[in-house]
């Protein structure tokens, strides 16, 4: 499991979707992932297990990740903007300062969640679970 503290953690220099299903097909756990910084724009993760996975700084724009179970996933500084996490896992994730601008979150389970700090400026929340999530300093804005 991945330790945000441990200086000597692997960077597994996941940096970009061709990495990463090469990192899938052999069958690594996504808890030992790390993807820091990754550019994985646009990506259909649909339905995927990826719980624990380190994606801190990753560029999500667009991405698929409805349905994908990110239970304690490091997405804290990911640019998810755009992103579709309907009906995603994200009980326990690290999404600090992360850009959720127009994302869609609904019926997404963000409980114990930390969004300090995160921009959700226009993000769908419908039916979203943000029970006991830190919101502290979040924008919560929506359009005019």
């Amino acid at each position: 499991m991945y330790d945000p503290t441990n200086e000597n953690a692997p960077d597994l220099s996941i940096n970009n979707i061709s990495d990463f299903e090469a990192a899938w097909a052999s069958g690594m756990d996504t808890e030992a992932m790390v993807a820091r910084w990754a550019d994985l724009s646009g990506v259909d993760f649909s339905g995927l297990s990826l719980r624990g996975i380190v994606l801190s700084g990753a560029d999500l724009r667009g991405a698929d990740l409805s349905e994908c179970d990110l239970t304690g996933a490091y997405l804290d500084g990911a640019d998810l903007r755009g992103a579709d996490l309907t009906w995603a896992n994200l009980e326990g994730a690290n999404l600090e300062g992360a850009a959720l601008t127009w994302a869609n979150l609904e019926e997404a389970d963000l409980t114990g969640a930390d969004l300090t700090g995160a921009d959700l400026y226009g993000a769908a929340l419908t039916w979203a679970n943000l029970e006991g999530a830190n919101l502290e300093g979040a924008n919560l804005t929506s359009p005019p």
